[in-house]
């Protein structure tokens, strides 16, 4: 186990550079670049630097109440007294997209490398050799008959005990306007209650029931949606949140489109995660986070506190506390206000 550095501040940097914007950026005199100059400077001095990561993937809280963060060039652990970042490739720094935990506590990590198994002080790698023929990992799921599943770029796999194996899906359609895309790519996967299996691709959302295969065509149209999530309710209605059309509510027999219903911001939704309370929150491209909360939508954005513009998912810990990851570190928010977590805390 070894002490790495602080996760993705030059790559996160590159990633900056490369942002494209929806139309041109208008162009500034002398005077205003050099105060946007300024202004950024003093941002990657006084914030920037000091995040657990530019970009926290996921965060996971184990059964010992210790809090894991997946970021560029590994993950980070806080047992209650200090943050210690580890590196958990045996030959180098990887981004970790996921962390998954057993129930005995055994910990996986999905990676750009492939699957790590962290038990006890030990970790285990598993890539080509191990059947991950697709070596870059973008999340995992276990499911009611105890499977390891793994999406990845080149499609789903099963592990076994001790060797992945390839799933065969339907394959997807590439979205030219993403830097990560492919046909086969699997951005995730779920289960609901009779036990079928809904794998998120690229363009196409697959239902599996046993040995059959079929398509789940959102709105019942044949024309490409790209899904990010899909939640399955109650009463088994689902919510999708989607990449350039919102958010949908599909109650088994009526689709509403409720980013246009409520006039939510945003068209880019990435997940959409359920707490213990029912409330259910949607991360939104350039907005902030939605709650909702049953009977009506809340944004908390910048206003509120939450200073990342791009939250990539919202995670619950033991004490009620949501944890707000992605661009820009995480953020805390206790019910009343958010707070900015660094490598220095508070926690």
């Amino acid at each position: 186990m070894n002490a790495s550095r602080p996760l993705g501040i030059l790559l996160l940097l590159t990633l900056l550079a490369g942002c494209s914007t929806e139309s041109p950026a208008p162009i500034m005199d002398g005077a205003q670049a050099a105060k946007a100059e300024s202004e950024l400077d003093e941002y990657f001095t006084d914030l920037w630097d000091k995040q657990i990561s530019g970009v926290v993937r996921s965060v996971h809280q184990d059964r010992q109440g210790y809090f894991w963060f997946a970021g560029e060039g590994g993950v980070a652990r806080y047992d209650g007294d200090s943050l210690v970042y580890l590196e958990i490739h045996e030959t180098q720094a990887v981004t970790v997209r996921a962390i998954h935990e057993d129930p005995d506590g055994t910990l996986w990590f999905a990676h750009d490398l492939g699957i790590t198994r962290h038990v006890g002080e030990t970790f285990r790698s598993y890539s080509r050799k191990d059947g991950l023929t697709g070596t870059d990992v973008w999340n995992l799921f276990r499911d009611s008959r105890g499977r390891l599943w793994a999406g990845t770029y080149d499609g789903a796999f099963r592990f076994d005990g001790n060797r992945f194996h390839a799933f065969a899906l339907p394959p997807g359609k590439r979205d030219r306007g993403r830097g990560v895309s492919g046909p086969a790519m699997v951005n995730g996967i779920l289960e609901d209650r009779q036990g079928r299996l809904w794998f998120i691709g690229e363009g196409v959302v697959t239902v599996v029931d046993g040995e059959e295969r079929r398509p789940f065509r959102v709105l019942d149209r044949d024309t490409t949606m790209y899904v990010n999530g899909i939640h399955l309710g109650e009463n088994d209605e689902l919510w999708i949140s989607t990449r350039y059309e919102g958010l949908y509510h599909f109650d088994g027999e009526t689709y509403v489109n409720l980013s246009q219903r409520y006039d939510l911001e945003g068209s880019e939704i990435y997940g959409i995660t359920a707490d213990r309370d029912g409330a259910l929150w949607f991360p939104v491209e350039n907005a902030g986070v939605y709650r909702y909360d049953g009977n009506s939508f809340t944004l908390f954005g910048k206003e509120q506190g939450l200073r990342s513009s791009a939250v990539h998912g919202v995670f619950q810990d033991d004490r009620g506390r949501h944890w707000f990851h992605g661009w820009m570190g995480v953020y805390r928010y206790d019910g009343q206000d958010f707070v900015n977590v660094t490598r220095e805390g508070p926690w």
